[in-house]
């Protein structure tokens, strides 16, 4: 259904902008180095995304927190060996 559909684009449009702003504001404190705010705003909600439907109905509930935790950290600091 096409209202659906809306409905489902301005939830995501506003999940983006959302984590837009966070993101700005971290890299105003210099705390984030972001190349392109909108690239990796859409990217961090289509991970969260993809994961709504597993950890809702397949996850216990610590198991969902270490889950986001791991997240979180791989999207701050990424996969690189330091």
């Amino acid at each position: 259904y096409s209202f659906i559909e809306k409905a489902r684009r301005k939830s995501l449009e506003r999940e983006v902008n959302t984590v837009k702003e966070i993101l700005k504001e971290g890299v105003d404190k210099g705390l984030f180095s972001v190349k392109d705010l909108n690239l990796t705003s859409f990217a961090i909600i289509a991970a969260v995304k993809g994961l709504e439907y597993p950890w809702t109905v397949e996850v216990e509930m610590p198991e969902i927190q270490k889950g986001i935790d791991s997240l979180l950290e791989i999207l701050f600091n990424g996969i690189r060996k330091r």
